[in-house]
Parts: structure tokens; sequence; C-alpha cells
């Protein structure tokens, strides 16, 4: 424990960077901050895009040269990529506000 009137190292982390509490200062001020997971993003706008094309398939006039599987196919393919598209513009959008603020706070090193 140190006495405020002792001067201490002051040092500034990142998550990426590795904290060692051995080695560290006695203060140091962690950066922290909120990601989205892109990849989360992405296979949640694919299954949102799978349920619309089944619902626009099922609910879209029918066609006597094309079966229901094939119009399915088709509208999954183009809804699949168009959602899963969408969705990672979303998270890259949320992931660029998200570097903008991060949080920055105190941490203290207690050797046990």
């Amino acid at each position: 424990m140190s006495t405020p009137s002792e001067k201490t190292e002051e040092t500034q982390y990142s998550l990426g960077q590795h904290f060692n509490p051995a080695t560290a200062p006695e203060r140091a001020q962690l950066t922290v901050r909120r990601a989205p997971s892109i990849p989360a993003f992405a296979i949640t706008g694919l299954i949102l895009g799978l349920i619309v094309a089944f619902v626009v398939t099922l609910l879209g006039p029918e066609n006597e040269n094309y079966t229901f599987g094939a119009v399915y196919g088709i509208m999954a393919v183009i809804f699949g990529t168009a959602c899963t598209a969408l969705f990672i513009v979303l998270a890259l959008l949320l992931d660029r506000r998200s570097s903008k603020r991060p949080k920055v706070y105190d941490a203290t090193t207690d050797v046990v």
C-alpha cells in the first residue's frame, strides 16, 4: 500500500496488451471498449435472411414452371446474402461507434 504523498508510476494499458501484476506499476489506467462480434452479426443476418426467404416464398405467387424448393433456393441466396451484408455493415458501424468512446478505468495492483 502506498500513501498519497508517495509518487507512483502511472501507465496506460489497452485490452490487447498483456497486464502482468507482478511487473506492473502500482497504479495503471486500463482502456476498455465493447466491440460487437462480427461473426455473430453475420450468422444472425443469415438466419434472418433464410426466414424472410421462406416467408416470401410461402406467401408469394405460385409458378407452375418452378418447384417450391427451387424458388426458395433462389430467394434464400438473395435474402441470405442481403441480410448478411446488412448485418455486417451494422456491426462495423457499431464497432466504429464503440471505438470512439472507450472507457478508462483506474487499476491498482495488490501483491498477495
